[in-house]
Protein backbone atom coordinates (compact mmCIF):
# COMPACT_ATOMS: atom_id res chain seq x y z
CA UNK A 1 0.00 0.00 0.00
CA UNK A 2 1.26 3.39 -0.53
CA UNK A 3 1.27 6.69 1.48
CA UNK A 4 1.44 9.60 0.80
CA UNK A 5 2.83 12.56 2.92
CA UNK A 6 1.63 15.86 3.07
CA UNK A 7 3.47 18.40 4.45
CA UNK A 8 2.07 22.10 5.58
CA UNK A 9 4.54 24.58 5.13
CA UNK A 10 4.54 28.49 5.21
CA UNK A 11 5.94 30.30 1.96
CA UNK A 12 8.88 31.27 4.11
CA UNK A 13 9.62 27.85 5.38
CA UNK A 14 9.76 26.83 1.64
CA UNK A 15 12.05 29.57 0.29
CA UNK A 16 14.05 28.80 2.94
CA UNK A 17 13.80 25.55 2.19
CA UNK A 18 14.55 25.76 -1.61
CA UNK A 19 17.22 28.52 -0.25
CA UNK A 20 19.10 25.78 1.37
CA UNK A 21 18.79 23.19 -0.87
CA UNK A 22 20.62 25.52 -3.92
CA UNK A 23 23.17 26.80 -1.15
CA UNK A 24 24.53 23.02 -0.94
CA UNK A 25 24.67 22.35 -4.60
CA UNK A 26 26.48 25.71 -5.55
CA UNK A 27 28.53 24.97 -2.41
CA UNK A 28 29.26 21.66 -3.50
CA UNK A 29 30.25 22.20 -7.04
CA UNK A 30 32.20 25.52 -6.18
CA UNK A 31 34.68 23.48 -3.71
CA UNK A 32 34.79 19.92 -5.63
CA UNK A 33 37.64 21.38 -7.60
CA UNK A 34 39.77 21.68 -4.34
CA UNK A 35 39.45 18.15 -3.63
CA UNK A 36 41.79 15.99 -2.24
CA UNK A 37 44.47 19.27 -2.60
CA UNK A 38 46.81 19.55 0.47
CA UNK A 39 47.51 22.77 2.34
CA UNK A 40 50.20 23.78 4.86
CA UNK A 41 49.71 25.30 8.21
CA UNK A 42 50.72 28.89 7.10
CA UNK A 43 48.22 28.58 3.92
CA UNK A 44 45.25 27.37 6.44
CA UNK A 45 46.48 30.44 8.99
CA UNK A 46 46.46 32.64 5.96
CA UNK A 47 42.60 31.61 4.41
CA UNK A 48 41.18 31.97 8.31
CA UNK A 49 43.49 35.24 8.60
CA UNK A 50 44.24 34.04 11.70
CA UNK A 51 47.81 33.12 13.96
CA UNK A 52 49.01 29.63 14.31
CA UNK A 53 48.29 29.58 17.89
CA UNK A 54 44.33 30.19 16.93
CA UNK A 55 44.22 27.29 14.25
CA UNK A 56 45.71 25.03 16.71
CA UNK A 57 43.07 25.71 19.00
CA UNK A 58 40.26 24.95 16.45
CA UNK A 59 41.92 22.01 15.86
CA UNK A 60 41.54 21.16 19.55
CA UNK A 61 38.20 21.96 19.50
CA UNK A 62 37.47 19.44 16.53
CA UNK A 63 36.73 22.68 14.31
CA UNK A 64 39.43 22.03 11.79
CA UNK A 65 40.51 18.74 10.87
CA UNK A 66 44.17 17.58 10.03
CA UNK A 67 45.36 15.00 7.14
CA UNK A 68 48.76 14.40 8.42
CA UNK A 69 51.74 15.95 10.00
CA UNK A 70 55.16 16.48 9.08
CA UNK A 71 57.81 17.83 11.31
CA UNK A 72 56.77 19.20 14.95
CA UNK A 73 54.57 21.52 14.14
CA UNK A 74 53.59 21.58 10.52
CA UNK A 75 50.18 20.08 9.95
CA UNK A 76 48.54 19.15 6.37
CA UNK A 77 44.83 20.21 5.96
CA UNK A 78 42.30 19.44 2.96
CA UNK A 79 41.95 22.40 1.07
CA UNK A 80 38.07 21.63 0.54
CA UNK A 81 37.48 21.10 4.12
CA UNK A 82 39.17 24.13 4.91
CA UNK A 83 37.09 26.30 2.43
CA UNK A 84 33.62 24.87 3.45
CA UNK A 85 34.91 25.59 7.44
CA UNK A 86 32.79 27.97 8.78
CA UNK A 87 35.28 29.53 10.95
CA UNK A 88 33.72 32.69 10.95
CA UNK A 89 30.74 31.96 12.54
CA UNK A 90 32.59 30.31 15.58
CA UNK A 91 34.52 33.97 15.82
CA UNK A 92 31.37 35.44 16.07
CA UNK A 93 29.93 33.23 18.68
CA UNK A 94 33.33 33.38 21.10
CA UNK A 95 33.45 37.24 20.66
CA UNK A 96 29.51 37.00 21.77
CA UNK A 97 30.48 34.87 24.63
CA UNK A 98 33.39 36.97 25.71
CA UNK A 99 31.54 39.78 25.91
CA UNK A 100 28.41 38.26 27.43
CA UNK A 101 30.87 36.73 30.22
CA UNK A 102 32.31 40.85 30.61
CA UNK A 103 28.44 42.09 31.14
CA UNK A 104 27.89 39.50 33.66
CA UNK A 105 28.82 41.29 37.28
Amino acid sequence: MKTKQIIEMSADDLQEAISSTLEGIVRESAFARFEGRQVSTQTACEIFNINKRTLYRYIGAGLIHTLDREGEEDYKFDLRELLETNVLKHKRISTWKRQKSLQTP
